[in-house]
């Protein structure tokens, strides 16, 4: 998350290699507009309210057949421990 925040090119250039078929100019205005949004975390947390509104998506698209709780499917220690030793 931090190199993608501080360098916006070089994250758009990581998503040309993840998805080669989108035009350059549409990853980068997906990525400028992703930026504006504040959409990702800057720390890399996962809210429980940020699993709520990602669980109601892949439940509507199918993905996901049942709720499946915070606790079960996000684990923060990594982060919070990565956190702690700054």
């Amino acid at each position: 998350m931090k190199f993608t925040y501080a360098d916006p090119d070089g994250a758009t250039m990581i998503a040309k290699k993840e998805i080669p078929t989108m035009a350059t100019e549409d990853l980068k205005a997906t990525l400028d507009r992703t930026f504006a949004d504040a959409l990702w975390s800057n720390d890399g947390m996962v809210s429980p309210e940020s699993w709520k509104t990602g669980e109601s998506v892949v439940l509507a698209a199918g993905i996901l057949k049942k709720p499946v709780a915070y606790d079960e499917i996000i684990d923060m220690r990594f982060v919070k421990s990565t956190q702690a030793a700054r």
